[in-house]
């Protein structure tokens, strides 16, 4: 007799489908001793592929050397400096892989990663790279899963992407997931969860350890960091979308936070590729 026999991988589905890659921004870079950035901290993940030359990147915990034939990644919200002595050729990718709760799974990391590249890996990013059509863009992305699941390997990263998480905080992550805006309060999002205000609150920091309103003003800011930099939008046009009343207020807002207004802080960070 014929019989269909049908093997599944419980929760794979599910894992598969919890992080959700954006590339931000890509390119190829051959430097000099211009190439040289203080204070750099990107709401975005940096991939660097090194072909040739050195360079180097300086954060509280020490010196990264970056060489041929390896392959870097630098988390999101790492405050480092960036230096070239001579040369340095690489292709490099800015990125976020973002978890349910909307933050990058590499933000918050003590150090850069690094890893070999196998042979003749960089010389195919390359390539990949310069491709014109679909057929490459899938490939590159093909590859650059294959690369982000080595670094998580190699940095034992696997409890980051775990999410066990209750079912309230689930929804919560859905709800907010790229669309916090100044205008979202914790009460509205109670209401739309149908849980009283002081149960998502009291559900929220004993899971997380921090409260929903700082949580939803960390996701605005890096919302209104990753709009600075990876568009052209005009400041007044950026804190419409976010909704706040007027640029002069959003201003203000990222000021607070950043220490800097958001036209220097867009101006500091352009170019640190």
């Amino acid at each position: 007799d014929l019989r269909m026999i049908v093997s599944q991988n419980p929760g794979l589905n599910e894992r598969v489908n919890r992080c959700q890659f954006h590339l931000v921004d890509s390119g190829q870079l051959e430097a000099d001793s211009s190439w040289h950035f203080d204070n750099i901290c990107s709401p975005f993940s940096r991939l660097y592929f090194i072909r040739a030359g050195e360079a180097f990147i300086v954060d509280e915990n020490g010196k990264t050397r970056l060489l041929p034939g390896r392959i870097y990644l630098i988390p999101a919200g790492r405050n480092s400096h960036y230096c070239c002595p001579v040369t340095m050729q690489k292709v490099y990718f800015h990125f976020n892989l973002f978890l349910p709760s909307g933050f990058d799974l590499f933000e918050g990391l003590d150090t850069c990663l690094e890893i070999p590249a196998e042979p003749g890996e960089i010389e195919r990013v390359y390539q990949l790279s310069d491709g014109q059509g679909l057929a490459d863009a899938l490939a590159l992305r093909q590859h650059l899963d294959a690369v982000l699941s080595r670094f998580i390997a190699a940095g034992q990263l696997e409890e980051r992407a775990d999410g066990h998480n209750s079912e309230l905080l689930q929804k919560l992550f859905a709800l907010v997931y790229q669309k916090v805006t100044a205008r979202t309060r914790v009460q509205d999002l109670a209401r739309q969860l149908s849980v009283s205000g002081s149960t998502l609150s009291k559900s929220f920091r004993q899971e997380t350890g921090r409260t929903v309103s700082e949580y939803l003003d960390s996701l605005l800011l890096r919302q209104a960091c990753r709009m600075l930099l990876s568009t052209n939008l005009r400041i007044g046009e950026i804190a419409e979308k976010l909704q706040f009343c007027d640029p002069y207020y959003f201003s203000r807002y990222f000021k607070s936070r950043q220490q800097e207004t958001p036209s220097h802080y867009r101006r500091r960070m352009s170019g640190s590729v």
